[in-house]
């Protein structure tokens, strides 16, 4: 087995075990499973997918390029692929050499894919007007290299994972001009960069196991942050126009912001809708031109879009029954989303500007209860279109657990679901906290599913001592 893998699944096992240590008083309905198994047996109006023609290529790493070609590796069959969503066709290009898996992919204006093989230690480089490769070899063996970056002088700056060459996980930039490599190591050992991201003054943020680093080209020095309490782990992540930090948490089911300069961490929290997979694992983050951060998450197989405006999550469900692994993926000129599908043989594109079906808001957006009391907050549902008729199911998550569940809480819905087309619109949350809870401030997450597309609104849940 891989490392690639085994790290995917040594961190989903950890957030498996949480499950059965963390009380939930908040379920997933049986309306709600009945309305993903009705969407699983019809086309959704948000996500298409096209099946690669190589069948059990695992497929993997996705970048679109300017002329709207997608771009992925075929990891199973040594093969770099590209799809034309304008005239459908797949076209494929075998690598002159086995690769062993490839987790990250850049496209570039000068007609180059770069992309790297975290298994056997190699950047590559395809030229698309010659369909030529060139391949490079890292300086540190079993570096596993992870997510790469381009900065504006076209240098390409990628994590280690755990590169052994005079102990120590780095981060490395490749200069493209002079074809050489330069690799800095962390402070921390054994921390596990994975992410990657610039800040507007071209600083290189990045993710580790368990906090987060910058490392600042200017000085070639670092500097990372602890959180006073756990994350597990951080993995994508992405720095917004403010130089707000973005993360997700692979291992549970939360994304957070974090401010560097007064230390300020909030979490919002995602929710499992399937009985077998308690945790989401929400992987990579990327913003748009808009602002809004995208994620996918790989065991609730969505692609999820958070509005941090409004602080609206919206998520896209995968068509297909099964998790399909959405590993990866990238952001098109227009703003809509490609990913990949590793064990769905797939690759899937979100249709951005499609309106979501209805919208969900909350009154009041923020309650404060003294532990043992019980708060009550009234939904609205709103149809986007005069035509559409649907049952949809209501969900609500918490920032209480890693996990997305209520603790030392009960949440529950009244009624639990509506048929929009009655012309029913409100519901209410009814929050009953326990006097165990303990005090603090929770993001609580409250909206509706129709099983094609979930939308949830935030609200501030401020719990004081008894």
């Amino acid at each position: 087995m891989n490392k690639s893998l085994i790290f995917l699944l040594a961190v989903a096992g950890g957030s498996l075990i949480a499950a059965f240590l963390i009380f939930s008083s908040m379920r997933v309905s049986d309306t709600t499973e009945q309305l993903l198994q009705l969407s699983q047996n019809k086309s959704s109006p948000y996500i298409s997918e096209f099946t690669v023609e190589t069948k059990d290529a695992r497929v993997n790493a996705i970048a679109v390029d300017d002329d709207g070609i997608v771009w992925f590796v075929e990891n199973e069959v040594n093969r770099l692929a590209s799809f034309d969503p304008v005239e459908q066709i797949f076209r494929e290009y075998d690598i002159p050499g086995e690769i062993g898996f490839v987790w990250s992919i850049l496209t570039e204006k000068s007609n180059e894919i770069w992309f790297i093989d975290s298994e056997n230690d190699n950047l590559w480089k395809f030229d698309i007007t010659n369909n030529n490769f060139r391949n490079y070899n890292l300086p540190s063996k079993d570096s596993f290299p992870f997510q790469m970056a381009l900065d504006q002088d076209g240098n390409i700056w990628f994590t280690e994972f755990s590169a052994l060459n005079k102990t120590g996980d780095k981060i490395g930039m490749f200069d493209a001009k002079t074809e050489r490599f330069v690799e800095y190591r962390t402070p921390t050992p054994e921390s596990g960069p994975i992410g990657i991201a610039f800040d507007s003054s071209g600083n290189i943020w990045f993710t580790e196991l368990s906090k987060i680093g910058v490392f600042f080209p200017s000085n070639s020095s670092f500097k990372e942050y602890d959180f006073p309490k756990p994350v597990i782990p951080p993995t994508g992540i992405a720095i917004d126009n403010d130089n707000t930090i973005w993360f997700t948490q692979h291992g549970g089911n939360k994304i957070a912001k974090f401010i560097p300069y007064n230390d300020t961490l909030t979490e919002y929290s995602t929710l499992s809708l399937r009985k077998d997979y308690p945790a989401t694992l929400p992987y990579w983050i990327k913003l748009d031109r808009h602002g809004n951060l995208w994620f996918n998450e790989h065991t609730g197989n969505r692609i999820a879009k958070f509005i941090p405006s409004n602080e609206t999550l919206i998520e896209y469900h995968i068509p297909s029954k099964d998790i399909v692994d959405a590993l990866t993926f990238t952001l098109d000129k227009d703003g809509n989303v490609w990913f990949t599908e590793l064990t769905g043989n797939k690759i899937g594109f979100v249709n951005a500007s499609f309106p979501v079906a209805f919208t969900v808001d909350a009154f009041p957006k923020q309650v404060t209860v003294h532990a043992g009391e019980t708060s009550e907050i009234k939904l609205t549902v709103k149809p986007t279109s005069a035509s559409y008729s649907s049952k949809i199911s209501f969900i609500a998550t918490s920032t209480m657990t890693p996990l997305g569940r209520f603790m030392n809480a009960t949440a529950l819905f009244i009624p639990g679901g509506l048929n929009l087309e009655d012309g029913h619109s409100e519901t209410a949350l009814r929050i009953q906290t326990e006097p165990t809870l303990l005090a603090g401030k929770y993001k609580v997450s409250v909206g509706a599913t129709d099983g094609f597309v979930s939308y949830l609104t935030t609200i501030d849940l401020i719990v004081l001592g008894k």
